[in-house]
């Protein structure tokens, strides 16, 4: 096994890499970059593969990085892109990564594209030729029929994200992640892939069906700008090397010792490549002869905005909704390990007449981790700072698991913030119980055949019930996953978290919510130790319900709030 120093330290974003968010066709574009005040060389934005996100470059645009501007956004419906409303065609990707050129004003630029992004990154070039200088491609595959039939019916299509309740599902992409690993990748690598592919949920096969509908071999001719196709030994292999042939202006170098992973094992020896290609001369070619950008006229009417702050621990992730008005704002932690995703039904309906904030815990979501194990004391500083760098004098708080132990913390060290509190369950425990919650929910071992994802599935399955739809499961189960190597410290901090003591130091009105999940047995002892709480029983829901009763719950909320 991994050290855990070596997990963590991969776990964790770059210390030159930013992330932040810019508005596209689609709604709300999140981008990783690495800045450079001092380089005149000409920045480079690149696209990743399908079903993923722009995570997989981090090493190699923090190398990069060095000697230009590096920008890697997330596709939209991918990471944590918002969504087209319609399935997408690679022109559309292509075109909301020009808002995003234009947004940040960039002038001339090279691009990368890895798979599906290098399908998107030659669109663009077609679309930009005046501003796109150079391409790089890693694989640019050249299909025969038949390998386009058999891409088709494996991936581009509706059924290949099925959800089975044994897990199999998840089996299947495990193995097929880690049949093509670069054989120097960490095992973490392969967990890290398979997390970043499930976040697309139901619609994460529109990526390779939108990549399928169009080709390299008619893409490539058309391009005159110097194309470096990257041919490592993966899964597109054979067909990239059929590309080589109809390069006008470029060269194609073959990455025999290099697969996916490659980023993270050979960044030096791929980024060296990359630099020489991106620095040689550009010598005068044929002007590409421009397409046109799909038109984009719908407004977008999302109403949860994602952004950004920096915190004690980093950047500080965090959804808004809602516009400021005579009710006190809201602010919602998630449970561990999960994000502030959770609560995107809720706060829809919930901030139609108040301000919504729902920030990641450090550690789970976009929000960086702590550099040691969090308590839940701590947790709850980082989100009175979250709370007073937003400008914000009094709030109401609600917690889900781990999150409702924060609220009570949080109001205990600032009672001058915390006006009332709703707790989605209050868990105290005997001792037994709690023993069984450690050994429970400890750190798990990342198993090579998969099994440590299947072992989770079917844990959590339980407490979500026949009533909820698979694809909120998915979504929680993915979102789980995302605190990685950090995953148990939500859970740790809050078994050491003393709630019995400290909740009766409270004097604010609690609403202790108790849904029919793992601690419908706990929460309603909460009662016997708060000073002004009352129970709210969901019998027939467990967790989901936020999703499935938004509107009835919302409405008893808003009745305690008021």
């Amino acid at each position: 096994m991994e050290n855990n120093e070596y997990q963590e330290n991969f776990w964790r974003n770059p210390f030159n890499l930013q992330r932040n968010y810019s508005d596209c066709r689609f709604g709300q574009i999140h981008y990783r970059i690495v800045e450079n005040k001092i380089s005149k060389k000409r920045p480079l934005i690149c696209f990743h593969l399908s079903p993923n996100s722009s995570r997989v470059y981090n090493p190699i645009i923090s190398r990069l990085g060095k000697e230009r501007v590096c920008i890697a956004p997330d596709t939209p419906g991918f990471g944590e892109s918002d969504p087209p409303n319609l399935i997408p065609k690679i022109d559309d990707y292509a075109a909301a990564m020009g808002d995003l050129i234009d947004n940040l004003q960039l002038d001339e630029i090279d691009v990368m594209g890895y798979h599906t992004g290098s399908k998107i990154a030659l669109t663009l070039g077609q679309q930009r030729p005046e501003q796109i200088k150079k391409i790089i491609l890693i694989s640019a595959p050249v299909y025969t029929e038949e390998e386009l039939d058999n891409q088709k019916r494996t991936m581009g299509h509706i059924d290949v994200d099925q959800i089975y309740d044994d897990g199999s599902h998840l089996k299947k992409k495990w193995s097929g992640h880690l049949k093509w690993v670069d054989k120097d990748a960490p095992i973490i690598f392969t967990h890290r892939e398979v997390v970043e592919s499930l976040r697309g949920g139901e619609n994460s096969w529109w990526g390779h069906r939108a990549a399928f509908d169009i080709y390299h071999k008619d893409l490539i001719p058309k391009i005159e700008q110097p194309i470096l196709i990257l041919c490592p030994n993966d899964d597109l292999k054979k067909p990239t090397l059929r590309a080589e042939k109809l390069l006008k202006n470029g060269l194609l170098v073959l990455l025999e010792d290099c697969a996916h992973g490659m980023f993270e094992t050979k960044s030096e020896k791929i980024s060296k490549i990359i630099e020489n290609f991106l620095n040689s001369s550009n010598k005068n070619h044929p002007k590409t002869k421009k397409i046109l950008a799909p038109k984009h006229n719908s407004v977008c009417t999302k109403k949860i905005k994602k952004l950004y702050m920096n915190s004690l621990h980093g950047q500080l992730h965090y959804r808004k909704s809602g516009k400021k008005t005579s009710h006190p704002p809201l602010v919602c932690f998630h449970m561990s390990p999960n994000s502030g995703k959770i609560y995107e039904n809720f706060i829809e309906e919930i901030s139609k007449d108040r301000l919504v904030f729902a920030p990641d815990t450090p550690g789970f979501g976009e929000s960086d981790p702590p550099k040691k194990e969090p308590s839940i004391d701590d947790y709850a500083e980082t989100m009175a700072n979250f709370i007073d760098n937003l400008g914000l004098k009094q709030v109401d708080l609600i917690g889900y698991h781990t999150g409702s132990i924060t609220c009570i913390a949080l109001a205990n060290s600032r009672p001058d913030l915390v006006r009332k509190i709703i707790q989605i369950s209050c868990p105290i425990y005997n001792e037994d119980e709690l023993e069984v919650r450690k050994n429970n929910y400890k750190k798990q071992p990342i198993e090579k055949n998969g099994d440590h994802l299947v072992k989770k599935w079917e844990f959590m399955l339980p407490f979500y019930g026949e009533k909820t739809p698979r694809s909120i499961l998915v979504r929680n189960f993915s979102e789980g996953l995302r605190g990685g190597p950090f995953s148990h410290w939500g859970h740790k901090a809050a078994f050491n978290y003393d709630l019995k003591s400290n909740i009766q130091k409270i004097d604010n009105p609690i609403l202790i919510v108790n849904p029919n999940d793992d601690l419908v047995k706990q929460t309603p002892r909460g009662l016997n130790y708060a000073k002004n709480a009352t129970l709210l029983a969901i019998e027939n829901f467990g967790h989901g319900f936020l999703d499935i009763i938004t509107e009835d719950f919302v409405a008893q909320v808003k009745d305690f709030l008021s």
